[in-house]
């Protein structure tokens, strides 16, 4: 297990340990025992992938298939430690919604990720969808709430990072099935890393 960890994984920056009862995955830090971490149990035939922060257990994800036990850590590992957010990218939607351009901060965020990704004007539970309603909008994944009641700017940023995460995770969901073989699909795989369930 911990071999195919390394190799998903596709980092150095990973600590990967073998506790016996347990394997743990996290970031170096300066502590000699992380806050924040993945947690991988097996108790008789079943997986339990469990989010640790601080004294705090969250139970994510039960299996009885190994794979996807190691890909589901592999996927909450990166979206508790990987930081993909551009702030450069924001500034610019941000400014071109500040001097009224919101045509153009939309054409920005086509331009970035193409139709696919995203929806505005209406809800697709397989996008991230912006719904405008005056000069508001709720932002929503899954049929769930990122942002909601926020100014069109906020709201514009949100779309933009939610679907920076998006197009992040769906590519590494391709790499990763190429180099190994499990069950879980990828809008599960996409959900588990933006809404974390």
């Amino acid at each position: 297990m911990i071999n195919i960890l390394h190799k998903v994984l596709q980092n150095k920056k990973y600590i990967i340990k073998d506790l016996k009862e347990r394997i743990i995955l996290y970031v170096n830090s300066e502590h000699n025992y992380p806050e924040d971490y993945i947690e991988i149990k097996k108790e008789e035939n079943t997986y339990m992938i469990i989010e640790v922060h601080r004294d705090i257990h969250q139970i994510k994800y039960n299996t009885d298939d190994y794979k996807d036990a190691i890909v589901v850590a592999v996927i909450l590992c990166k979206r508790l430690f990987d930081d993909i957010a551009d702030r450069s990218m924001a500034e610019t939607i941000r400014g071109y919604l500040k001097s009224g351009n919101e045509e153009k901060a939309k054409k920005y965020i086509i331009n970035m990720f193409g139709e696919q990704i995203f929806s505005i004007g209406s809800e697709d539970d397989k996008k991230i969808s912006m719904m405008k309603f005056g000069d508001k909008a709720n932002v929503k994944f899954a049929g769930t709430y990122l942002v909601e009641d926020a100014s069109l700017s906020r709201a514009y940023v949100a779309l933009y990072n939610y679907c920076n995460k998006l197009a992040y995770i769906s590519d590494y969901y391709n790499d990763i099935k190429e180099q190994i073989e499990f069950k879980l699909s990828k809008y599960s795989i996409q959900k588990l890393y933006i809404l974390g369930k």
